[in-house]
């Protein structure tokens, strides 16, 4: 047998419950590496939580026969690995190190706690005991958390996609040289398929080793190359962007909208980008594309009807049929999008839509200290979606019958006419009335069902999202609880997740404490972009004061010099086989493009041209890898833009420079918010030197404000004689408005306290369709 350290493990538990004596387990370990410390340890951390997932169990029927290291771990999804037979390690330098001295193989497995197919890998494969101890003998055995390591993940992702036909996937499945370069990748194998590859390996390993040690070598280089290929600088201008905007609605699904074709994703970045887009001057085109796809997407299945909150992605073209887990950075990327779509648009079916999102967020993804929980399983009761699926009978049992009538209508809800594996996931005939309270009850009695597992990890950078969605969904859909969950959420990440002395991130935290992985770019990169908007919707200065010290220490750990691009892995992490790149967005923004447009905002906001620049100085990079992607680039689009158009409304709420005043549109009039301690100049502020405030529309010059409030004459410390002033909440009726014209506001304004005046600025504010 070639179980030696998991049976010497599992002994510590025999012990517990008698089955074996003492000196049969002293006998046990004196083979093997493990000391009585460890398996105290492993022991002490056993809780039982995963013993269901494995098929072997000692002689009481209840004590797992096998236990491994990872049940030391901070992850959910490591722990779940716990009673596999595989003698799994965690991807740590001491792990590296051992398998250099063991001078064998590795076998690496990423995957994450809520994906369906790494569950199926693990129970087919990891808890059989005869690829185990192939596993055991042959390799040393790794398993990943993605959503932990996610530089790791991208690593191996990439070296996937050259190794293969350019697909990938998740679990993710490597074979490694003892230097953890790469010579054979895929994803889910079936077991004789895993059985097969590692029996090819060991023969390799045995008779050519030396043809593995070049593979690894060129594979390892193509991967380095790949990401720190060297390219001329690239412009980021508007035409760029134009174009950029062009080639992405070109692929548009004009039948049921969303990009491309199924298995569709929502692509929340690019959604966002197009809202900027139109937030920055109208574009009837960009309109119709994101009507479509947001109307179609949440009449769908991919959008939970019952409880709120999204799906992954849909596994067809028409939004129909989900992949069920239900991830936070979804849920995070789609507030906003349809809080802005839904005032952009005057739309309440989108409001609705954001409304219960956030309901869901709040009452099942929210922990007790407020922070995010990271994500829902796709599987209940051992299989994919039964959590989520109906039939009349179960109707019938919660509903009066003129309910069930309207659910079966209204959510397409018919035994003759099932959508998924015999029974209804619903969908939304949007010809009939919303009834919330239908709903209510039976979200209610859904909660009694079999729950898919909730990862409970806090990430740092979802938990970002989560906070500035909360922040800009506040403020355009006019929802101050919103902003305060925001606020309060800012305060606990700041509090949990930042080692404030060193002005350092960790990665994510649980029920019981803060993990000690250190955080990666997007923990930063969002991070300091969600305290920004933090401060845009309060008014407080020291969330720019936190953002700063994140920021600074961002661009020192991440800040590639040759590349003149932010890497995903901090410079002080030395045991990857290259230092990992990535500009692509997909399922949320690259943290390179998100860490240039933080700095863009926060220099800003601080004043500070310095900070600014330092962004800016990635834009050229960026936007060259963007020449042959520029769909996969929405956040550079986006950084440019920024750079380009600084004082350009976000999701509807304008800010200058220095925060000192908001602008927004709210029912028809404009809406002018001075910070405390600041005023803005009248229409004529009674000095030639200083400019007065003036709105129009469209950039033309009438002034579209029908009639402005009585000013007040204010004593500055820089004029002898009084000015006429304008401080606080002002609200400004507004002429001249065309709709066929989609009008936009031009606001020419400038902020003073009593010493000084900060340069003018032009605030453009679009009018909501």
């Amino acid at each position: 047998m070639t179980h030696t350290f998991v049976q010497k493990a599992a002994c510590a538990f025999l012990i517990m419950a008698g089955s074996i004596g003492v000196a049969q387990a002293q006998t046990l370990q004196a083979t093997g590496e493990l000391t009585d410390v460890l398996i105290d340890e492993m022991r002490a951390a056993h809780t039982g939580e995963f013993a269901t997932r494995t098929q072997h169990f000692g002689p009481d029927g209840e004590t797992p026969r096998f236990l491994n290291r990872l049940v030391l771990e901070d992850s959910p999804y490591l722990r779940q690995h716990s009673h596999n037979p595989v003698d799994w390690r965690p991807w740590t330098p001491e792990t590296l190190e051992f398998a250099k001295e063991q001078n064998k193989p590795i076998f690496l497995s990423i995957g994450y706690a809520t994906c369906h197919w790494c569950h199926v890998m693990e129970h087919e494969s990891f808890d059989n005991t005869e690829i185990a101890d192939v596993l055991n003998e042959r390799f040393v055995p790794i398993k990943v958390d993605r959503e932990q390591n996610p530089d790791v993940d991208l690593l191996y992702m990439t070296a996937m996609q050259l190794f293969g036909d350019g697909g990938g996937g998740w679990p993710l499945t490597g074979f490694l040289m003892p230097n953890s370069k790469p010579f054979f990748m895929a994803t889910y194998l079936r077991p004789n398929d895993l059985k097969g590859v590692m029996g090819q390996v060991n023969n390799v390993w045995d008779q050519n080793r030396f043809d593995l040690v070049l593979y690894s070598e060129s594979l390892g280089n193509s991967v380095r190359r790949y990401m720190r290929a060297q390219r001329e600088a690239g412009a980021a201008g508007e035409p760029e962007i134009e174009r950029a905007a062009t080639f992405l609605q070109a692929t548009l699904d004009v039948q049921d909208g969303g990009f491309g074709s199924a298995p569709k994703f929502p692509r929340e970045p690019e959604l966002i980008w197009l809202l900027d887009m139109l937030d920055s001057r109208p574009d009837a085109n960009i309109e119709r594309t994101l009507r479509l796809t947001l109307e179609k997407m949440q009449a769908g299945g991919i959008h939970d009807q019952i409880g709120g909150g999204f799906h992954r992605y849909s596994t067809d073209s028409s939004w129909s049929i989900p992949h069920f887990e239900k991830m936070l950075y979804n849920q995070a990327q789609l507030i906003e999008v349809y809080a802005r779509a839904a005032t952009a648009f005057n739309d309440a079916s989108f409001a609705r839509t954001a409304e219960r999102i956030a309901d869901f967020v709040l009452r099942d993804m929210t922990s007790e200290e407020g922070l995010h929980t990271s994500g829902y399983d796709a599987d209940s009761e051992g299989r994919e979606g039964p959590f989520y699926l109906w039939d009349e009978s179960k109707l019938s049992a919660i509903l009066s019958p003129e309910e069930v009538e309207w659910a079966k209508v209204a959510l397409g809800i018919n035994d003759r006419r099932p959508n998924f594996e015999g029974h209804s996931l619903p969908t939304y005939r949007t010809n009939q009335p919303n009834r919330d309270d239908v709903l209510a009850k039976l979200e209610v009695a859904r909660r009694d069902r079999i729950w898919p597992l909730l990862d409970d990890k806090r990430i740092t950078a979802w938990n970002a999202q989560m906070i500035e969605a909360f922040a800009v969904a506040g403020e355009v859909m006019d929802r101050p609880d919103w902003i305060a969950h925001a606020l309060s959420s800012g305060e606990r990440l700041w509090e949990h997740h930042v080692n404030v002395e060193a002005a350092t991130l960790q990665r994510f935290s649980t029920d019981s404490h803060v993990s000690d992985t250190e955080g990666v770019l997007p923990d930063y990169a969002y991070t300091v972009k969600a305290f920004v908007r933090l401060f845009d919707a309060s008014g407080e200065r020291h969330w720019l004061e936190r953002a700063e010290q994140l920021a600074r220490t961002m661009h020192s750990l991440f800040w590639d010099e040759e590349m003149q691009l932010y890497a995903e892995a901090p410079v002080t992490n030395n045991h990857l086989f290259t230092r990992p790149l990535n500009t692509n967005d997909g399922a949320q923004f690259s943290g390179s493009s998100t860490a240039v447009l933080g700095l863009i905002e926060l220099g800003r906001r601080l004043e500070d041209p310095s900070l600014e620049l330092l962004g800016a100085q990635g834009i050229p990079a960026l936007a060259n890898r963007a020449t042959s992607a520029p769909t996969a680039h929405s956040s550079l689009w986006r950084a440019a833009q920024r750079r380009l158009f600084p004082s350009l409304a976000v999701g509807g709420v304008a800010v200058t420079a220095a925060g000192t005043v908001r602008a927004k549109i709210d029912e028809g009039m404009l809406v002018l918010d001075i910070a405390p301690g600041w005023h803005i100049n009248s229409v004529q502020p009674g000095q030639d030197y200083l400019v007065g405030t003036r709105v129009s529309l469209s950039g033309g010059s009438d002034d579209a404000v029908e009639r402005w409030p009585a000013a007040k004459l204010t004593e500055l410390s820089f004029s002898e004689q009084p000015l006429e002033t304008y401080e606080g909440e002002i609200r400004l009726g507004l002429q001249g408005l065309n709709e066929q014209q989609r009008n936009h506001l031009s606001i020419r304004l400038q902020a003073c306290d009593d010493e000084r005046c900060l340069p003018p600025e032009t605030l453009a504010l679009p009018m909501p369709r």
